[in-house]
């Protein structure tokens, strides 16, 4: 008599058993003959399962501020009995966490890739999303078709550091980039091989539909500095998540007016933010603003 481990049992010779779920089994086979039971023999089998395929999401996968908790979701199929999360950025890991779907606060910004491994005793399965959840909005930057103000927030590599750089891939129709020039109160062309420096904003045409997403490499740390004249002057502040006028412009003290910010979409300039009045209103990373000073001042950033 065979008895199978999962309260079925059988007294055909060599039987066939089909189990329902993996697991060890303690499996009994009875063997008697006409003086009786003999010894029973016992063995464990281990029922394997199939291998799991891995499957995740995330929310949110972007956010502006930081630091911000991202819930992510296990959508594996399969029996588990392993999770293994990895979060890199920069290609390396900076977080990992052993739970089904675990919470996880990302306290610096930038743009990150996520795997999931799933194990069971018959096999792994790893799913990866590649730059998957960007916090900080200066960690990267959108050009639209038209006409496109922008700065960056931080240095940028040598791989960046010129304005033919920065916008690589982008359609200009021929049209040169361009800073404000605060003497000649316009928009000026400069080459391409112009320095990309923080602080200072640079206009770019797109001629072609649709948007491109810049994501540059930036070198971290460092005190920056920008002289401002009165009148108009083009500008970008230090920062990887928006921060109030009244923070990002506090080293002009008092000696600017207002700042306009362009919106790519709309190809018309925004209602400006006037000191004094509005300027706790959000100042973004990554925008190309005009300032009117009242009298020169010194625009610090970095850190």
């Amino acid at each position: 008599m065979w008895s199978f481990g999962d309260g079925l049992a059988s007294s055909l010779q060599s039987p066939v058993h089909t189990y329902e779920k993996p697991g060890t089994y303690q499996v009994i086979l009875n063997v008697g003959d006409n003086r009786g039971v003999g010894v029973p023999k016992i063995a464990d089998y281990v029922v394997m399962n199939d291998p799991p395929v891995a499957a995740f999401k995330a929310d949110p996968i972007s956010s502006e501020f930081y630091p911000v908790q991202v819930e992510f979701t296990d959508l594996s199929t399969g029996a588990i009995d392993e999770w293994n999360w990895q979060i890199k950025r920069e290609g390396k890991t900076v977080a990992t966490s052993s739970e089904q779907s675990p919470t996880i606060t990302f306290t610096v910004p930038g743009i990150y890739t996520v795997t999931l491994t799933v194990k069971n005793n018959g096999g792994s399965d790893s799913a990866t999303k590649d730059n998957y959840i960007t916090i900080g909005t200066g960690s990267q930057f959108t050009v639209e078709q038209g006409w496109n103000h922008v700065s960056v927030p931080m240095a940028v590599t040598e791989d960046y550091n010129t304005v033919s750089k920065l916008f690589d891939g982008i359609q200009t129709g021929g049209v040169p980039y361009a800073v404000f020039n605060n003497a000649a109160n316009e928009w000026v062309d400069v080459p391409n091989d112009y320095q990309v420096k923080p602080l200072e904003a640079l206009r770019v045409w797109k001629e072609d539909p649709g948007s491109i997403v810049i994501t540059p490499d930036y070198v971290k740390g460092g005190i920056f500095t920008r002289d401002l004249k009165t009148g108009w002057n083009g500008i970008g502040i230090m920062a990887m998540q928006p921060v109030p006028a009244n923070v990002a412009l506090a080293s002009l003290g008092e000696a600017w007016n207002k700042t306009l910010m362009f919106n790519p979409l709309t190809q018309r300039w925004e209602y400006p933010i006037i000191r004094g009045v509005d300027d706790d209103k959000l100042m973004y990373p990554t925008v190309g603003y005009l300032i009117e000073m009242n009298s020169d001042g010194i625009l610090i950033g970095g850190e």
